[in-house]
């Protein structure tokens, strides 16, 4: 109980406190990047485009 309304109280003090919101968010895309470059080593796609197979298309050349 005392250490959920600690928690609660620690996220509500970043919420209201911008320069602790912008660290947070920076630490937080700083993560991110850095494990997106070990993904990206594994797997060499794009993932903006996804291609997603149309079950309804009948190709008419077969």
């Amino acid at each position: 109980m005392i250490r959920t309304l600690l928690l609660l109280l620690l996220l509500l003090g970043a919420w209201s406190s911008p320069g602790v919101r912008i660290a947070i968010v920076n630490a937080l895309r700083f993560t991110a990047s850095w494990i997106e470059q070990f993904d990206d080593a594994k797997q060499n796609y794009n993932s903006r485009h996804i291609r997603i197979p149309n079950p309804f298309y009948v190709d008419e050349n077969k």
